[in-house]
C-alpha cells in the first residue's frame, strides 16, 4: 500500500503498512466523552472500562447519573454509527 506524502508542490510515494497501536490495556481507565448532536446539544457522559484478570468491563454513566453496562463495543473510525451494538441497565 503506498501513502503520498505532498508539501507544497513536491509529493513522495510512501510505503505505508498499517498496523493496530492501541491494545485493549491502553483504554483501561475513565473516558470523558463529548457528544454533540445534529442541534447543538452537547452531552458530555463518561464511561469506565476495567480490568479483571482477561476480562474487561465497560460502564456509561450518563450527565444525570444513570449508570449502564456496556457490551459487545468495537473501536469505529467513522462518527455517524455508534460503537457499541448493547447497552443494558447495569445491576449495580
Amino acid at each position: 500500500m503506498e501513502q503520498v506524502l505532498q508539501v507544497g508542490d513536491q509529493s513522495w510515494d510512501l510505503p505505508w503498512q498499517p498496523k493496530r497501536t492501541v491494545q485493549m490495556d491502553d483504554v483501561v481507565g475513565t473516558w470523558e466523552i463529548y457528544i454533540e448532536s445534529p442541534d447543538g446539544t452537547v452531552f458530555e457522559p463518561t464511561m469506565k472500562i476495567s480490568k479483571n484478570g482477561n476480562e474487561y468491563k465497560s460502564v456509561y454513566t450518563s450527565m444525570q447519573g444513570q449508570v449502564l453496562d456496556v457490551r459487545d463495543c468495537a473501536s469505529r473510525t467513522t462518527r455517524s454509527s455508534s460503537p457499541c451494538q448493547q447497552i443494558s441497565t447495569a445491576t449495580h
